[in-house]
């Protein structure tokens, strides 16, 4: 089984991406973030899909949604 959490723990670049939002965004971020970690990828691909159209220029959410897109969300 893949530890998503564990990887963000521990991943040095995903650690950077996640740091590069602040304020409000970040806060609604987060939470699109702790949906993946939690496996709620159903939830985190609809948040990060609105986050993309809303940020286009934050290309953080496009990492993880890529990511869970390779793996058939």
């Amino acid at each position: 089984m893949f530890d998503t959490k564990k990887l963000f723990r521990e991943d040095k670049d995903l650690s950077i991406i996640t740091q590069n939002s602040r304020g409000e965004y970040r806060e609604r971020w987060k939470l699109a973030l702790k949906d993946y970690k939690d496996g709620n990828w159903s939830s985190a691909k609809t948040k990060f899909e609105n986050f993309m159209e809303e940020r286009p220029d934050i290309g953080t959410s496009l990492v993880v949604y890529n990511y869970m897109k390779k793996r058939g969300f």
